[in-house]
């Protein structure tokens, strides 16, 4: 089971698992389990079925999954909480994303970031005849910042980089206010990811050494210390500075040692091969 999928079968195991108070009567709140549970064991299973449709290519399935889901929540209970509900809205926006639809995946976007933060019109963009509920542990910070990389991400994939560009800010300030180190290099890693795609060789020059930067020492997070050089010695290969990519690779390689990294091959051998073209 993915990280995602774990994700939302803890939330969903969550929204059902409260006794109902309000029932004085004990054959009722037995009724009313039974049905909270069923509901539950449904949902699950069908959310769990639309992630992996979504993983395997399967995308019309895995949204009309999604969409029995959003209906068993606020049809069947009437509420939902926030952190799923924007969960199941990113997820909406993923099968779009996978099919470059990127204008339909910022639609459902942007509704789960004006609920993430929590913004005046949030309750517009749910619709008034939805419930969401916000428990006092909601973490509007890490929900925002999180969306913020499918904004940016559909942004950046759809040749819109200078839209892009904002949402990346906003979330690396909101990572870095929270010491998230890890997240803000792996935001400069789509930042590289993206610059490589588009040939901007300077733009992945200063990705790279920020990637690198956020997270220089940093144990634990030596395969993204080695992302970092190594799109700083691409960059340096691809505007012909020979040496400089040959000490970037250098580098990398003796981070590749120390952790057995299998890119260690590849990085040798692309050494091994600037060393000849200098000569």
């Amino acid at each position: 089971m993915t990280k995602l999928m774990k994700r939302f079968f803890l939330l969903v195991t969550l929204l059902f698992s409260t006794n109902n108070s309000h029932s004085s009567d004990s054959s009722k709140r037995g009724e009313a389990l039974e049905k909270y549970e069923a509901l539950r064991a449904e949902t699950v299973q069908i959310l769990l079925d639309g992630i992996e449709l979504m993983e395997s290519g399967n995308l019309n399935s895995a949204q009309e999954k999604f969409l029995t889901v959003h209906d068993i929540q606020f049809r069947k209970l009437g509420a939902v909480p926030i952190d799923l509900f924007i969960g199941i809205n990113l997820n909406f926006g993923f099968v779009h994303a996978r099919k470059s639809e990127y204008d339909q995946a910022l639609h459902f976007y942007f509704i789960a970031l004006a609920v993430a933060k929590q913004e005046e019109n949030w309750f517009k963009a749910i619709g008034s005849e939805q419930n969401i509920l916000v428990p006092a542990s909601f973490d509007s910070g890490q929900e925002t910042a999180n969306v913020l990389t499918s904004i940016a991400l559909a942004y950046d994939n759809s040749g819109r980089f200078s839209e892009a560009k904002k949402f990346y800010d906003e979330e690396i300030a909101i990572r870095t206010q929270r010491r998230g180190m890890t997240g803000v290099a792996n935001v400069w890693r789509y930042i590289c990811i993206g610059a490589f795609r588009r040939n901007d060789w300077v733009q992945l020059n200063i990705a790279g050494e920020n990637l690198f930067t956020a997270v220089d020492g940093l144990l634990g997070a030596e395969k993204l210390q080695i992302d970092g050089l190594e799109f700083i010695a691409l960059s340096h290969v691809n505007m012909g500075n020979i040496d400089d990519a040959k000490s970037f690779f250098q580098r990398a390689i003796v981070i590749d040692k120390a952790i057995n990294d299998p890119r260690i091959s590849k990085h040798s051998e692309t050494l091994k091969t600037l060393e000849q073209f200098k000569k």
